[in-house]
């Protein structure tokens, strides 16, 4: 048969110009991509420098009884494909073959429907078929040394599907075990809808996770085919078609996010301690679906089993945590979509619930538990004068002090809003009678929350001490005061 005018129906050198740049892997991809989605049991391709030219020749041979269907699709670019309408196979768009051929300076495609010659001039021509059943394809391509190591290294990134021999220059590709096989249920995909456009939607579907190879990057990999390597645990292959840009060598941020998170929910206690801070895992363990297991497995690797949430409803118990040797999770230490996590999940729960600071409880009915003046004794007097009087003198600071009987409470006294409170039924009648220094270490640990209510925290501990010397060096220099001298 003579020949036609025209590889295929668009101007060839600028489709070339087009994948200009593309790593020439794809061209050994395509090839396998597209017998591993026949019934072919097995897929052979070889790659062959051409002795003193920056050439090879290409050979691709599968076992297919079905062959190529119709040969006018190697050379119609965007012809309606067969795999369009099936999301667990590979293809699209009748797109790779162009792709490849594209590159070549001469090619020929031979399967039992017929023979299609693609000449370095431009031309193709056509004749009767010469095999019997699978199909063969061969061609030269324009391809460097460097070029052709970095495709034969490619190669290694390949997951051959199982039931399939694959091989590529005689040897075989082998597949490694997989860590771990996931159902992931509506995960997005594309298919073909009644008027031939590929529309988004959701299918359940496995993916399935691998050891990158030879201690190199993890892929996400579409059926066995790398799309796009990320920075990220393992391999991730994607037993459907995933959704891609144009070029065919990425996906959307929010894929790549659900797939994340798909693969946190199922390996979280696999993750090393070092690893739970690493992006993939904070952007997974920020979504919403992150399970609550997952949440209480990354937490626990990153933070410790002893942790706790910084409470500020409770100050104290922050400090009284980290004291007794709690990991205090504070408020940048998460996203806001892990806060969230763990607040659903209770991965963290907050100071005040693991180690609460103890505050006088108040009579919820409002009953009066002012300590009678009638049974006020003298020294009781003197202490309520002595501890006003510091107050004002010594520090500076106006008080009232008042005395309770409250067995509501197992406080000895607190202080608050400029009133010390003292209360009698803890202390006893025996504290006032008491010597001077018990006195004083009850005044100056109570004026100690005029300036801070955590007994732990450094505000505290410098308060203290600042009253305390205040105090001594007023007695200095009054002596008398308050009848101390007496």
């Amino acid at each position: 048969m003579g020949k036609q005018d025209g590889w295929f129906e668009v101007d060839r050198k600028g489709l070339r110009q087009l994948i200009e740049g593309r790593p020439l892997s794809f061209v050994v991809f395509e090839l396998f991509q597209n017998i591993w989605d026949t019934p072919s049991l097995t897929a052979d391709v070889t790659l062959t420098p051409v002795a003193g030219r920056p050439l090879c020749r290409l050979m691709a041979k599968d076992t297919s009884a079905s062959g190529f269907k119709n040969l006018s699709h190697a050379f119609t670019l965007f012809a309606p494909s067969e795999k369009k309408s099936d999301p667990d196979l590979r293809g699209r768009f009748n797109l790779g073959e162009k792709l490849v051929l594209a590159l070549c300076k001469e090619a020929l495609i031979s399967s039992h429907t017929g023979t299609v010659v693609f000449h370095e001039d431009g031309t193709r021509s056509s004749r009767s078929p010469s095999l019997g059943t699978g199909t063969v394809f061969e061609a030269v391509v324009r391809m460097t040394r460097d070029q052709y190591a970095e495709v034969c290294e490619a190669v290694g990134l390949l997951i051959p599907p199982k039931g399939v021999r694959s091989t590529f220059n005689d040897t075989v590709l082998q597949q490694s075990p997989a860590v771990q096989t996931i159902v992931a249920a509506g995960l997005p995909t594309v298919v073909e809808d009644d008027e031939g456009i590929l529309r988004r939607t959701r299918r359940t579907t496995n993916i399935e996770l691998f050891q990158p190879g030879g201690g190199g990057s993890a892929w996400i990999y579409e059926m066995g085919i790398p799309v796009v390597e990320i920075p990220d645990r393992w391999s991730i292959n994607v037993y459907q078609k995933v959704p891609l840009n144009a070029d065919r060598d990425n996906v959307t941020p929010a894929y790549l996010r659900e797939v994340r998170v798909l693969v946190l929910n199922a390996m979280a206690g696999s993750l090393e301690e070092e690893e739970v801070t690493e992006d993939w895992v904070q952007e997974a363990s920020g979504d919403e679906r992150a399970t609550d297991d997952a949440m209480m497995a990354v937490i626990e690797k990153r933070f410790g089993e002893r942790r706790v949430a910084y409470d500020p409803s409770d100050p104290e118990s922050n400090a009284r945590a980290a004291a007794n040797g709690y990991a205090v999770i504070h408020g940048g230490h998460l996203s806001k979509g892990q806060w969230g996590n763990v607040r659903r999940s209770g991965a963290a729960k907050p100071a005040g619930q693991i180690v609460p600071t103890k505050f006088p409880k108040f009579d919820p009915d409002g009953v009066d538990t002012t300590y009678p003046e009638d049974r006020m004794t003298e020294s009781m007097r003197h202490v309520v004068a002595l501890f006003g009087g510091l107050a004002t003198h010594a520090l500076g600071v106006e008080i009232r002090v008042r005395l309770v009987l409250d067995r509501s409470n197992r406080f000895r006294a607190w202080y608050g809003s400029r009133v010390m409170t003292l209360n009698v039924q803890v202390l006893g009648r025996g504290f006032f009678d008491s010597c001077l220094e018990e006195h004083l270490k009850l005044f100056i640990h109570e004026m100690g929350h005029e300036y801070s209510p955590n007994h732990l925290s450094d505000d505290y501990h410098r308060a203290i001490c600042r009253i305390g010397a205040d105090v001594a060096a007023f007695l200095a220099r009054s002596p008398n005061a308050f009848g101390l001298g007496g």
